[in-house]
């Protein structure tokens, strides 16, 4: 592909997260040599199940009405398809053993490039302490929240899809209305003639 000028691209931002960020690990590195990288692990079998239940679901078995109502979120499934289900799991992220061994080699690979003064390995089970330590800014007085949650993600995307599939069924009422309205007032019209 061609270069990228991340310094352009990202200049609105102060951190990138999860993907697509971490697909470009190494070019991000270099384009910002004081940035620090945050791996955050976990238990690969526990990651593969909440990636299935969530993102991968969500993203695999989108319905195309949501493309028809909103091109950006289909350019953003498009996005999230090519860079993490074909780029890296190689189209094969639903063989839960070939998707473990990409995540496992992923982290490796990170912990073996980033030299160890910019790299935080850490889980997020370790609480505020160890992260902004790394980050050089005080802990917070609130708790450490909770937000990756597969079953609220699921609620979610079920709510979309239902709103999803209940768009063709409003547009076609409003068209429908739009006709009778129109009936009417083309009858109208024809007999105010008269």
């Amino acid at each position: 592909g061609e270069e990228v000028d991340w310094q352009r691209f990202l200049a609105k931002y102060e951190a990138t997260v999860d993907w697509p960020g971490c697909t470009f690990y190494k070019a991000l590195m270099a384009a910002f040599p004081d940035a620090k990288v945050l791996l955050t692990v976990r238990e690969p079998e526990q990651w593969y199940e909440s990636a299935a239940a969530t993102i991968y679901g969500a993203t695999s078995d989108l319905p195309r009405v949501i493309r028809f109502i909103s091109p950006a979120m289909g350019d953003v499934i498009d996005l999230i398809n090519t860079l993490i289900w074909q780029k890296t799991f190689g189209g094969r992220f639903a063989e839960r053993d070939h998707a473990i061994a990409i995540f496992k080699a992923h982290n490796r690979e990170v912990q073996q490039v980033v030299p160890p003064e910019r790299l935080l390995v850490y889980n997020v089970k370790e609480g505020w302490e160890p992260l902004c330590r790394f980050l050089q800014v005080p802990v917070p007085d609130a708790p450490f929240p909770h937000l990756n949650d597969a079953a609220e993600f699921q609620r979610m995307m079920r709510w979309r899809r239902r709103l999803a599939g209940a768009a063709p069924w409003a547009l076609g009422l409003a068209l429908v209305g739009l006709g009778v309205v129109l009936y009417r007032w083309s009858r109208e019209r024809d007999i105010n003639r008269w």
